[in-house]
């Protein structure tokens, strides 16, 4: 099927546009993996796509007395 991870990441990324979508797919694929080697793939498939994400910043309210 694929390759390499990252062949696996841009394909995803193409077919389910949405990266939420793209990571729980991935995440099912882990899943119903039959082999370590296929469960390992996913996973790493599925990490690169959560680097991905945009990371939350936390606001911090302050009192301006």
């Amino acid at each position: 099927m694929y390759r390499t991870v990252d062949q696996a990441v841009t394909a995803m990324l193409a077919k389910y546009e949405v990266l939420t979508k793209a990571i729980q797919r991935a995440q099912q694929y882990a899943h119903k993996a039959k082999t370590e080697e296929s469960f390992d793939f996913w996973i790493s498939v599925e990490r690169e796509l959560q680097k991905l994400k945009p990371k939350k910043q936390f606001k911090f309210k302050t009192k301006e007395e």
